[in-house]
């Protein structure tokens, strides 16, 4: 058996991806924090310096970089929150995304498959439009908006731009 590829989450939902203060609520990349001399600049304390920091310092190479035979990675987000996403609630402990998201993997297929392998047409059937919408855009990349986690703080992904940002109240009519 031949590996093919990686799942990976993103790297941005780590909770010390990017430098930053919490309590200022400042999250800066690493090329923000240097030229600041990694201080704060609303409090003028020091940075939380984050991982892609310590990264870009040992890299030998610029960041996005693809070495000739690489293979591939897919950054993936749990199905919970990708239907939570779709919903356009904030948390993914609710009854209706649970319903939604037992209701897809009760047809005998994974979180995995769903996310990666099942042709979007054949979810369909199984979902609302929405969900798939979200599920075609997280194969394709299409990511709308990243915060990334900084200074204890997780990372966020989001699938949809705030103007699209369905209601909570609008799978209900």
């Amino acid at each position: 058996m031949k590996l093919s590829g990686t799942v990976e989450f993103f790297p941005d939902e780590g909770r010390y991806h990017y430098d930053g203060h919490r309590d200022c609520k400042v999250c800066l990349s690493p090329a923000e924090s240097a030229k600041l001399k990694n201080i704060c600049p609303k409090c003028n304390r020091e940075l939380t310096i984050g991982v892609l920091n310590r990264v870009e310092e040992l890299a030998d190479n610029k960041l996005g970089r693809k070495p000739v035979g690489a293979l591939n990675y897919f950054s993936l987000i749990e199905l919970d929150k990708v239907i939570a996403q779709a919903q356009g609630v904030k948390g993914r402990a609710t009854k209706a995304v649970e319903e939604q998201y037992w209701q897809l993997v009760s047809e005998g297929r994974g979180e995995l498959q769903l996310l990666l392998d099942v042709p979007l047409d054949k979810l369909t059937s199984l979902t609302t439009e929405r969900v798939v919408e979200a599920i075609g855009r997280l194969r394709a990349g299409k990511i709308a908006q990243m915060e990334p986690g900084y200074d204890g703080e997780y990372g966020k992904i989001h699938l949809f731009a705030p103007s699209e940002q369905a209601g909570p109240q609008s799978s209900l009519f």
